[in-house]
Formats: C-alpha cells, structure tokens, sequence
C-alpha cells in the first residue's frame, strides 16, 4: 500500500489530539497565541477532542489556559493524576519509603527546593525534614537544579530506584509511582471504545517520548530534544509559531 494512502488512513482515524503545556503549547513567555487557541476551538467543534498531558498540576493547566479553552481530559503530574472524560480523577501515590529514598538523593545534591505535591496541589520545600514530612499521599516529587552535570548524576541515581523518573524541562527532574507515565495516564482518560491508533501526540522533552512513540501519530515541536524528534512522526513548528495549530492544519490537510 502506498506510504500517502497509509499516511491518509491513518490520518482520518484521529479524532483526539493530546499535547503537552511547556514547550509545546504555550510559548517561551508560559503564554497562550490566538491562532492555537481557534484552531483547538474549531478541532473542538468539529466533534474531535483536545486533552493536556503535563508534568503540571490541574490548578497548573487552569492557570495556563486561563479559560481561553476547555480541555476534554487532563494528565496532569506526568500521569500520577487523571482527570478522565467521563470527569472522575484517578491518582497513584508514591510508597512512603520511595518518597524517603527520593528526598535522601536529592538533598544530597546542591539544591535550593523540591516540589511535593498531594491532592494534586504542590508546595516548595526549602527546608525539608524527614523526620517533619508526612511521606504518603505523595503523588510527585519534582526538583529544580541548574547544573546541568549535577543533574546528570542525580538522574543516574533516581532512575536505580523502582520509580518513574523523568527530565521533564532544562532544569527540571520528576518523580512519580513505578509504571506511571503520560501514555498511562492517556489509556486511562480516554473512553473504553477509543483505541492509541485514534490519538496524536506532541510534546518536547523526555517525559513525552514514549507517549509520542506509541499513538496513533507522533509529533514533536522543533524546539523538541532530537530524541524525541527521532522519534516522531512528523516534526511542526516550535512553540513560539504556533506548533499546536501547525500540528491541526497537518491533520486537517
């Protein structure tokens, strides 16, 4: 079968569109641009479906979109919290002594804060005491560290431990439950009849290869890793001109 014949079929069984927020939606100034905004209203409207898959909390997205638009479902957390179609949420904590072993690493490093974050809210921690913390309830553990060697070697350590660990931005490292991810959180928001094949993906960094590698079609912004534009199908614009209405003209056409 001719590869523009595949391309075609493929293409007409999209129906949802789930896209990463940093880097990928909103551009370098955490903004929203009006040409992305219409063209998820009208993918909207057409009877499609637009969801946001984040390492960000859902008061993170709501504070993004600024009601600018209403997304179908949220992966929030990198998947450690789901806000699902059908509206119930879903949430998968870190075992307390995991939280233990994660903070141990962390504060090993020169760091000013690290993120808990519980009931999908996240508080920053300057001054974090074991002894003081309440380890469950735990759904992420994120840091911040601008070394970039520093956080190389922490990555190395974090990734030993029976965990989900992820580089999520330049500086950023994230921590969730063993098997949770942003493709586990999209099996679980989507409806039970809707199949991977019927979705595309887009994001930027690492937490959103092995999301992007296993959908229907992957996309990757060009501002994205070269891993994960290796591993995309097609690559649009960066998140400064509008890759997310890029990414719809290309599904639409």
């Amino acid at each position: 079968m001719p590869a523009l014949f595949l391309k075609v079929e493929i293409m007409k069984k999209i129906k949802i569109i789930c896209s990463d927020l940093d880097g990928t939606l909103l551009n370098d100034d955490k903004k929203l641009s009006n040409k992305n905004i219409q063209a998820i209203k009208e993918w909207q409207s057409d009877g499609n479906y637009f969801g946001v898959t984040t390492g960000r909390s859902k008061q993170g997205i709501e504070w993004a979109l600024d009601k600018n638009f209403q997304p179908d479902f949220s992966v929030c957390l990198n998947g450690a919290r789901v806000h699902k179609f059908a509206g119930s949420i879903s949430t998968h904590t870190i075992p307390s002594i995991d939280v233990v072993r994660v903070i141990k690493i962390m504060k090993s490093f020169s760091i000013a804060r690290i993120s808990l974050t519980k009931m999908g809210v996240s508080h920053w921690h300057s001054h974090l005491s074991l002894n003081e913390l309440n380890q469950t309830g735990i759904e992420k553990i994120s840091v911040q560290i601008k070394d970039n060697k520093q956080l190389k070697e922490m990555l190395k350590l974090l990734k030993k431990l029976p965990l989900t660990t992820t580089w999520s931005d330049v500086d950023y490292i994230e921590v969730s439950a063993s098997g949770v991810s942003k493709l586990s959180g999209l099996k679980e928001a989507l409806l039970t009849e809707t199949s991977l094949n019927q979705v595309a993906a887009i994001g930027d960094y690492e937490n959103d290869l092995e999301i992007v590698s296993n959908v229907g079609i992957g996309f990757a912004v060009d501002n994205a890793l070269s891993e994960l534009k290796e591993a995309a199908q097609v690559i649009v614009n960066d998140n400064n001109n509008d890759a997310i209405a890029d990414m719809i003209s290309y599904l639409k056409n």
